[in-house]
């Protein structure tokens, strides 16, 4: 028998001794030697380099997609141990001390390639905190890339996907580091010219953001020249010499003038807007306004939106509640002509004092109110709550069998209703009670601490769901509607594969709605070790925690407020809600199946819905409500409210209110007139008869049937973002004058945006996805060297 000897161990490779050249002289050598086919000499010449523009081959491991433009694409990827010292400022003993991002070129010609190695040194040379941080390259034939820190997360992704709304503190500080970024680019003679959230990113904490993707910056003496060859833009948006993203350019460069210092200032201007209002330029607009319309493409077309912008004025809708300095700021920045904007030093000199101005606000604030009303407070009080046994229902309270009240919520997926017969008035959800039946069942928890009917499950076992969201506040001058997507709700927990959404209609004031988004993720947690029963009581215990913490925190700021002004000064006391609605997906191995399966809960409280697409139909999980369904009225009085017909239809107490059931905080004032903060539970296992869910506050619903949503759901390319868009601007076309906020989910999906169509909400063409992935598949496999000669 012959014995083969391993191949020996390589030995790391040695770091570069000896004196550094500048990256731009090392990016020349290596161009020259690549040229004349001296790989070994590019190769030296690359690691000789301030920073290592020659990493080995082996350096990088368990690469991982995070994006795909058209310029490049971008992995998560780990650095090897053995070549961490050659990427200084990398800490191998801290955890997660290794990650690093890894951005591969798409070089189809010489330019590409001149464009990527540009990149690498104004990367290299731009070292700026809230730059993107060039850590090493390798710009040798054939794999062109470079490693950049990691960073969390993008603003648009947040903004678009999680439904992130940043107070306006946060929002000033990224705003002002950003402005900084720019006016040292600026200050060094370069151009960004494609400043957007979507390259704008963040670390985990949301409090640093950093500019990106530098593929289309250019030297702003060369472009005034007219010297700069232009690549192809990445919004979609090419014509003659245009790059860029049109939504976010400046009107000179619509009309044709180069990009310059000015057009950026624009450019960040419109990203800060976007910030604050969470939905992109221009497309809260109407056919009232037709000219503003660019993404649905509902008659209109991206010609008229630049010829609106640049000859006719428009801009950005500003976000309801805008501080004053800061609109001041933006629409200067949006000025028509270039020479009438702030430099970028001066924008980035503005929104630092005001930044400042709000932080010592908000600091003044939280030591006014004091623990009891901060951060400490609705710790402490969440804390307790999921220590204490879940509060009893209604139907507990009056004497019924918790067996016998969960039997009827499995039962009914539109919710536990308060009579044991649905009402006539509740939406049909036949077709479901199978699904209902075969929901998670109850169960204790599990050695580990977590709940049956969650523990059982596991990221491996859960098909991912694709979420993006829309907003707007519509014709109201404040928006007080909010959404918030946990796309790991209980990661941290030790259970992974676990989605929550949350829809939040504000009254009477948005900080109902406000303390839900920030805090439902800690509410959500503090209640995972005592919902033993199912998903659906672990939402509705969260709701009723918040509504405790809330009220707690009213109160402490009414104190405060009264021990400065005394009575008569203080005036009447606020007091704001907000309705709620949640849904949980999360991953559910039952006794005796192999597989786990995947489960959706709701809670609701309110005039908010979730509806579920099923076999192409719609299937509402939730029941509105409101004082228009006679339950609800009877409901109410028996409590010792009262309703009347005020306003067009039943509302109750002197508030109003046309919802009977707000959400599980605020409205103090109406607790005792029959507003309960009970919320209505179902659960349902999900099939791949389910595509997807929509969740969304009554703005669109009140204009927008379930099976006309579902349908325009059906109709738009399959982006989960471009989905909730649509929906609102239809509800908008509509004659809603609501806030509106939705969210689309997708269910049993691959994150595909290739276009279905269906025909009688059936899939008509079912081989087109595979035919997609075919193509994807084929894109990706990497060029010859013969085909790929003319760019060395």
């Amino acid at each position: 028998m012959t014995v083969v000897a391993p191949p020996p161990l390589q030995p790391p490779p040695a770091a570069p001794s000896g004196p550094r050249t500048s990256v731009a002289d090392a990016i020349a050598a290596m161009a020259a030697a690549v040229q004349r086919g001296d790989f070994a000499g590019a190769e030296a010449a690359g690691a000789a380099a301030e920073v290592h523009l020659a990493l080995p081959k082996q350096a990088l491991r368990d690469l991982a997609p995070l994006s795909d433009g058209a310029q490049a694409c971008v992995f998560s990827a780990q650095l090897a141990p053995e070549c961490a010292h050659l990427v200084p400022g990398l800490d191998p003993a801290a955890p997660g001390g290794l990650a690093v991002a890894v951005k591969r070129a798409h070089i189809r010609n010489s330019a590409d390639l001149d464009r990527f190695r540009r990149e690498a040194a104004l990367l290299a040379q731009l070292r700026h905190p809230h730059i993107a941080r060039l850590l090493g390259a390798r710009l040798l034939p054939p794999g062109y890339q470079m490693v950049l820190q990691l960073e969390a997360t993008s603003a648009a992704s947040e903004l678009h996907s999680a439904g992130w709304r940043p107070a306006w503190p946060r929002l000033l500080r990224l705003a002002a580091q950003l402005a900084a970024a720019l006016a040292h680019m600026h200050a060094a003679g370069c151009v960004h010219r494609d400043i957007k959230p979507a390259n704008v990113l963040l670390n985990a904490a949301r409090d640093a953001a950093r500019l990106a993707d530098l593929g289309l910056a250019a030297a702003a003496a060369e472009l005034a020249e007219g010297a700069v060859s232009h690549a192809k833009p990445t919004g979609g948006f090419h014509k003659q010499r245009m790059v860029g993203t049109l939504e976010y350019m400046a009107p000179e460069v619509l009309l044709g003038s180069p990009h310059s210092p000015a057009s950026d200032v624009f450019a960040l201007a419109v990203t800060v807007n976007e910030l604050a209002t969470g939905q992109l330029p221009y497309s809260d607009c109407t056919r009232d306004n037709p000219l503003a319309h660019t993404i649905l493409e509902m008659g209109y077309g991206r010609q008229e939106l630049a010829a609106a912008v640049a000859a006719e004025g428009l801009r950005p809708t500003l976000a309801p509640g805008t501080p004053a300095p800061l609109r001041l700021l933006l629409q200067g920045c949006w000025a028509r002509q270039p020479g009438e904007r702030p430099a970028a030093g001066e924008v980035a000199s503005a929104l630092e004092g005001m930044a400042r101005a709000a932080e010592a606000a908000a600091a003044e604030v939280a030591a006014e109110v004091g623990a009891e009303a901060g951060e400490a407070c609705r710790s402490s009080k969440v804390a307790a709550a999921a220590q204490a046994p879940p509060a009893p229902s209604a139907a507990q309270e009056a004497g019924q069998p918790a067996s016998q009240q969960q039997e009827r919520q499995r039962d009914m997926p539109g919710g536990a209703a308060a009579e044991a017969s649905r009402d006539a008035d509740m939406p049909d959800a036949a077709g479901l009670a199978d699904a209902a039946s075969a929901a998670p069942a109850p169960g204790g928890p599990t050695a580990g601490g977590l709940p049956a009917w969650l523990a059982a499950g596991g990221a491996a076992a859960s098909a991912p769901v694709f979420t993006g969201s829309f907003l707007t506040a519509g014709k109201r001058d404040q928006m007080e509607d909010m959404v918030v997507v946990l796309p790991d709700a209980f990661g941290t927990a030790g259970a992974p594969g676990c989605t929550a959404v949350g829809v939040f209609d504000g009254h009477r004031g948005a900080s109902a709605a406000e303390f839900l988004t920030h805090n439902l993720q800690q509410l959500l947690s503090a209640r995972l070790h005592a919902a033993a029963v199912g998903a659906g009581q672990l939402l509705a215990g969260a709701l009723a925690d918040a509504d405790v913490a809330y009220r707690a925190q009213q109160d402490a700021v009414w104190a405060v407020r009264l021990a400065r002004m005394g009575a008569a000064a203080a005036g009447a006391r606020p007091a704001p809600g907000s309705t709620a609605t949640l849904v949980l997906v999360y991953p559910r191995r039952q006794p005796g199946q192999a597989q786990a399966q995947q489960a959706l809960a709701v809670a609701n409280l309110g005039d908010s819905r979730v509806v579920l697409c099923r076999d192409g139909q719609a299937v509402q999980l939730t029941r509105d409500h409101t004082a228009e369904l006679p339950n609800e009225r009877r409901r109410v009085a028996a409590a010792g409210g009262a309703c009347a017909v005020r306003a067009g239809g039943w509302r109750v107490g002197a508030a109003g209110l046309q919802v009977t059931r707000r959400a599980s905080i605020g409205d103090a004032d109406l607790k005792g007139e029959g507003v309960s903060a009970e919320a209505e539970v179902a659960e349902v296992a999900l099939t791949p008869r389910d595509a997807f869910f929509i969740a969304a506050t009554d703005g669109l619903w009140d204009r927008v049937s379930n099976e006309d949503a579902v349908a325009l759901v059906q109709d738009t390319v399959k982006h989960p973002g471009m989905c909730a868009q649509r929906l609102v601007l239809e509800a908008l076309a509509r004659g809603s004058t609501d806030n509106i906020a939705a969210v689309v989910a997708f269910l049993n999906s691959d994150g595909s945006t290739v276009e279905r169509v269906y025909d009688h909400g059936q899939l008509k063409y079912g081989g087109a996805a595979a035919a997609a992935a075919r193509r994807k598949a084929a894109a990706a496999t990497p060029p010859s060297a013969d085909e790929l000669q003319d760019t060395y």
